[in-house]
């Protein structure tokens, strides 16, 4: 009951408004702090903004929107919060992977995809 509430929640309601928040360039304010999986790959200091050539193609992303960052009521088993948006920022929307559907095992595992990653870096670096 707790995760299909949750995977709806996020389904429905949290990704549809991120996606309206709209940008030419990643990150946010200037500042690109990659999702955690990216950051472990590669562990540079600064992740210059991309800018697009395209438009406003990227899209508001939370960045680490795993199962551990998402509060429910305990009562309700309904969504209360969503934490820790320090990964948060404008990027192609391919980088919001599913990953409040996966348990911790499958979480882990996504750092572990250095084919998968290395595109992921390719879409935020210029």
């Amino acid at each position: 009951m707790a995760s299909e509430n949750t995977n709806i929640f996020i389904e429905t309601k949290v990704i549809p408004q991120l996606r309206l928040l709209r940008s030419n360039k990643t990150g946010l304010n200037g500042v690109v702090i990659p999702p955690p999986r990216i950051e472990q790959f590669d562990c540079r200091d600064v992740w210059p903004p991309k800018k697009s050539s395209k438009g406003e193609e990227c899209v508001f992303c939370h960045g680490d929107l795993t199962r551990s960052n998402i509060l429910l009521d305990p009562n309700t088993l309904m969504v209360k919060s969503i934490i820790d948006w320090e990964s948060a920022g404008f990027f192609p929307e391919e980088l919001e992977l599913s990953l409040w559907r996966l348990n911790y095992d499958e979480y882990m595992k996504t750092f572990e995809d250095t084919d998968k990653i290395k595109q992921e870096i390719e879409l935020i670096t210029a």
